[in-house]
């Protein structure tokens, strides 16, 4: 996701929107994983099935010479160094995914951030860049002071449609864009249209299933797509 902040120019309201002119006729697919303990923490003990597929994960994206964006949860730097090494053959980015993966009831979110983010520099020797909340929770009156303090330049938290309970996002850009207010980028997954905001993800894709497939597959899509997977 990074090296892409040449192409911020239109402004609009609170945001300066992402300008694609200069793609001229390329798209830009950024394939994102969320690499986190299994079912986003909704088990009372963790599990961690899911990391036992990167091996085939890895090989799949080898073998089509596929870059990926990695959303980590922190504490697997500590708990899993070894499965987070598995990725290294590849070209990829690793980026923050919080560090213990809370509900948004249960979140901390300088903890989560700050934790993180020690987690990362130990593993890593460096900091992070990119952030990414669970479930897509965050608040733009302390959450994005939080982030800039700590030295992260962009973020790929929101889901600009509604998911009640959680958040309302309907109202947001579904191109990436600049916050006016702090000088960090945000990357929103992306969805289907203004109209129809269903993100593009493969859980959405399993939940509404072939319909929503063939509906992607025969639709325009957007110059630049963030897709997610678990």
């Amino acid at each position: 996701l990074g090296g892409l902040e040449k192409y911020m120019i239109s402004s609009k309201k609170r945001y300066t929107i992402l300008d694609l002119k200069g793609l001229k006729d390329k798209k830009i697919a950024c394939l994102t994983l969320d690499v986190e303990q299994d079912y986003a923490g909704l088990l009372s003990e963790p599990t961690y099935e899911g990391l036992t597929h990167i091996p085939k994960l890895v090989e799949f994206l080898k073998e089509r010479n596929i870059s990926l964006t990695c959303f980590a949860q922190g504490s697997l730097f500590e708990t899993h160094p070894a499965e987070i090494e598995q990725f290294f053959s590849l070209d990829v980015e690793f980026e923050l995914h919080s560090y213990s993966h809370p509900g948004p009831r249960k979140m901390d979110f300088r903890f989560e951030v700050e934790k993180g983010k020690q987690a990362y520099r130990r593993f890593f020797g460096r900091d992070p860049l990119g952030y990414r909340s669970p479930l897509g929770f965050i608040s733009e009156e302390n959450d994005w002071e939080i982030l800039v303090s700590n030295g992260f330049r962009f973020d790929s938290s929101i889901f600009p449609s509604l998911r009640p309970g959680i958040f309302d996002n309907r109202n947001k850009p579904i191109e990436p864009y600049f916050l006016d207010d702090y000088p960090i980028i945000e990357f929103p997954f992306t969805v289907f249209s203004d109209t129809i905001r269903i993100p593009i993800a493969l859980s959405y894709i399993k939940l509404f299933g072939r319909l929503y497939f063939y509906s992607l597959k025969f639709s325009s899509l957007p110059k630049l797509i963030v897709f997610d997977f678990h």
